[in-house]
């Protein structure tokens, strides 16, 4: 800080009452354990955000950033004090009190829902604070305010499936079983992964007396959650602050989701950059750089994602619980994917017939092997897995692929009825 800006903050402290920079470095919340972290970029953005208020003592934007930093590296408390002094400083800022409801959400309820209540007087649309009210007011066992706003948010954000979802959860515990289902039908058809919603619907279908159903949904709920998020662009720019190899991660698959592959790349391999032993990351990675034609690069990533699905001693049990054949076998399809576009055909064939193995249910493994198989003239064996992957998924491409080839060795393709 120069020595003229020094001396405007020691004006601005002393107009408000505030005699040095000591008293409002003491006012600055921090948290206990922030040095047992050892992320040298945890580290930093907090120093950068801490500085920032050091610089601007009377700016919300500034109390409430260090918040956003706090809030997504679990340090709650510290988030919500944070969040408390914006408010302070601009309570008309929808941003600090629905932050500060969801840093409260699991800690403190009551509050939670004062602030929820403050966020929803600013912004009467924003969907996503209706639904974390309800959770909030759920722990308070006000169940029809609850109510109120699932229907509310369902309204404003159609497509969401957390109304839904939490709506027959309300349902169940009421044993108003058929209306739960038809909650949970929704969620599911929105977001047919979601564990949670499987979970509820197996104990629906258990109350009204479909087992079978009962058990397919229990199966489905023990298997990793696949989800979409609600859309939260608030939320989205606390995530923005996230400093860990984590939040890189999160980050670059979700920019890798939605498209945007240089941003995906740009994420994981600052994620990818430690000591990572996380064969998902690397998968994203190597998914990333197969998209931007950088085959070698995308080859070496998905290389490494295989030897860290080999070296489980590294791995935790919630990555292990993740690393499912499912995702072993994408890891193996895109690692024959880049070596067909590199040449080398019989790594390529390795790679996909062990994907295939893995996953038998992958269109995407059949079709690059039925691919490959083609490539090297070997016609018969294209028909085998180009008839996989179209009774797998019945697409125009496959369909005609199918039926050319067969012309070509003379078999009459099968009817499409």
């Amino acid at each position: 800080m120069t020595p003229v800006a020094r001396l405007l903050v020691l004006l601005a402290l002393a107009a408000f009452g505030c005699q040095s920079e000591a008293e409002i470095a003491e006012s600055i919340p921090k948290p206990d354990d922030l040095g047992k972290r050892s992320d040298p970029r945890l580290a930093q953005a907090v120093a950068d955000a801490q500085r920032k208020i050091m610089d601007s003592p009377r700016s919300d934007e500034a109390w409430g950033h260090l918040g956003n930093v706090y809030l997504v590296h679990h340090w709650e408390s510290e988030a919500a004090a944070c969040y408390r002094r914006a408010i302070e400083l601009n309570s008309s800022e929808f941003r600090w009190h629905y932050y500060l409801g969801r840093a409260l959400d699991t800690r403190d309820s009551t509050e939670a829902v004062a602030a929820f209540a403050k966020a929803i007087e600013l912004d009467k649309d924003y969907a996503a604070t209706y639904v974390y009210s309800s959770l909030a007011l759920r722990r308070l066992n006000r169940l029809q305010e609850a109510r109120e706003h699932l229907t509310r948010a369902g309204e404003l954000a159609p497509r969401n499936p957390y109304s839904h979802l939490h709506l027959g959860e309300l349902d169940l515990v009421d044993g108003q079983y058929e209306s739960a289902r038809d909650h949970l039908q929704k969620a599911l058809a929105l977001n047919p992964g979601q564990s949670a919603a499987h979970s509820a619907m197996a104990q629906v279908c258990m109350a009204l007396g479909d087992k079978p159903a009962a058990v397919r949904h229990a199966e489905a709920a023990k298997k990793t959650t696949q989800y979409t998020a609600m859309a939260d662009p608030r939320w989205g720019e606390v995530q923005l602050t996230g400093a860990t190899a984590h939040w890189f991660a999160r980050r670059g698959n979700k920019y890798l989701q939605d498209g945007d592959i240089e941003r995906a790349i740009s994420e994981l391999e600052i994620a990818v950059s430690g000591k990572q032993h996380d064969p998902e990351v690397w998968l994203n990675y190597g998914t990333a750089l197969l998209h931007a034609e950088k085959f070698k690069e995308a080859r070496a990533a998905l290389e490494t994602a295989v030897e860290e699905c080999g070296d489980s001693d590294e791995l935790s049990q919630e990555i292990l619980k993740r690393i499912t054949p499912e995702v072993r076998g994408k890891i193996h399809t895109n690692l024959g994917v880049a070596a067909a576009k590199l040449d080398d055909l019989s790594s390529a064939e390795r790679h996909l017939t062990e994907a295939a193995k893995l996953d038998p249910t992958s269109f995407d493994a059949a079709f690059n092997l039925a691919t490959v198989y083609y490539t090297q003239g070997r016609l018969i064996k294209a028909v085998k897995f180009l008839e996989k992957a179209r009774d797998i998924r019945p697409e125009p491409k496959v369909v005609q692929a199918l039926n050319a080839l067969n012309m070509r060795l003379g078999r009459v393709p099968k009817s499409s009825d």
